[in-house]
């Protein structure tokens, strides 16, 4: 079912509005989508064509809308920030960012640090996730335990009254 377009974009459309997930995701597909788009403008390659490439590199069917309608948008000769904003995959900071970037003739730069900066922020917030999945991890290991070895105890120490009477 998820190779039909319809249900693959609304499982896409479910997956980034997760809690806690959601942003991860989200964030994952902003971070290459500028790495891939700054990296293309550095190495010379023209606007349309890099946003071309970069949709097919989000990795994400909503990102990809986002990406196309902000394609258009340049082609329009417009801005990249808004169609990007409007999507709401985009948070305000990174398109605040792309807003400079644009104004200051050098996205390429701002894409690129943007991007690392986006990976780096996820990649602490997942190392802090894991930690602290750690003890809970520990403390329900503790619990399983502890409820087997009461599950065979208990039935010993009542066969031992049992004979005892």
């Amino acid at each position: 079912a998820l190779r039909r377009p319809d249900v693959r974009e609304w499982w896409e459309g479910r997956k980034v509005r997760l809690p806690l997930l959601g942003g991860l995701i989200r964030g994952y597909a902003t971070a290459r989508f500028c790495q891939l788009l700054g990296s293309m403008l550095a190495n010379g390659v023209p606007m349309l064509a890099a946003l071309s490439i970069a949709r097919d590199g989000t990795g994400n069917v909503l990102m990809t809308r986002a990406v196309d309608e902000a394609t258009e948008s340049v082609r329009q000769g417009k801005s990249l920030a808004e169609p990007l904003l409007a999507s709401g995959l985009v948070g305000e900071d990174v398109i605040e960012m792309i807003r400079v970037g644009e104004a200051a003739n050098n996205l390429d730069e701002v894409l690129i640090k943007v991007g690392e900066t986006v990976e780096s922020r996820l990649d602490r917030m997942l190392g802090v996730a894991v930690k602290l999945i750690e003890p809970l991890m520990l403390l329900v290991l503790a619990l399983t335990v502890g409820t087997v070895a009461a599950g065979l105890i208990l039935p010993m120490t009542q066969m031992g009254n049992m004979m005892g009477k």
